[in-house]
């Protein structure tokens, strides 16, 4: 588990099922039981959008700060309410 965590650490959560996805596939036609190894595979030779569109992320992020409202906390942020 702790490898694929790490193999997926940029991958949106849409991405990782893409990848699950494409290792079944992977899987059946080798006329194999789904492995943690297929989905490592997968999840190698994939580029998340997360690092393709980096810098227009960066763009939008600036542009909505101050402009639009935080759909999650920030990370390293708590928050104050119980």
């Amino acid at each position: 588990m702790a490898a694929m965590v790490e193999a997926s650490r940029d991958f949106s959560g849409a991405e990782v099922e893409e990848a699950i996805i494409s290792a079944l596939y992977e899987a059946f036609y080798g006329r194999e039981e789904l492995q943690t190894a297929h989905v490592l595979s997968v999840l190698a030779e994939t580029v998340p959008l997360a690092r393709t569109m980096d810098e227009q992320i960066g763009q939008l992020r600036s542009w909505a700060d101050g402009r639009a409202r935080n759909a999650s906390v920030p990370r390293g942020a708590r928050s104050s309410e119980s």
